[in-house]
């Protein structure tokens, strides 16, 4: 990664609501060396998973990296350089069905806003 990013927090995605109030981000931590993954769960509150280890520190120098994740109904699973690196449970309530993005340029995060949101059983 970028020099300027590799003791940084920074968000690859981040997606808030109507109100500019977080849903979903997807954050790098370069001071811990972590992956954070923040939602809304099913009570509406603001939830992190976050993961850390051997392998999540070591894509925090100056070279590229894969990063890739699979989000299933229980859990995410992490892949970094096409190696599992780690899981975390979670419960995802609320689904994005529609949205509008913008691309990013250094050094902002390109906000998403949601249209409109489902809830599964809602």
């Amino acid at each position: 990664m970028p020099k300027r990013t590799v003791k940084e927090v920074w968000n690859i995605i981040y997606i808030d609501d109507f109100n500019r109030e977080p849903q979903f981000a997807i954050r790098m931590d370069g001071t811990s060396k972590t992956i954070s993954i923040e939602y809304r769960n099913y009570n509406y509150k603001l939830t992190t998973k976050t993961f850390s280890g051997d392998a999540v520190a070591a894509i925090f120098d100056l070279n590229w990296h894969k990063i890739s994740m699979s989000f299933l109904e229980d859990r995410v699973v992490l892949y970094l350089d096409c190696k599992d690196a780690g899981t975390v449970l979670w419960v995802m309530m609320c689904v994005p069905q529609s949205v509008q993005t913008e691309m990013s340029t250094w050094p902002r995060t390109a906000w998403t806003n949601l249209h409109r949101l489902t809830c599964n059983g809602w």
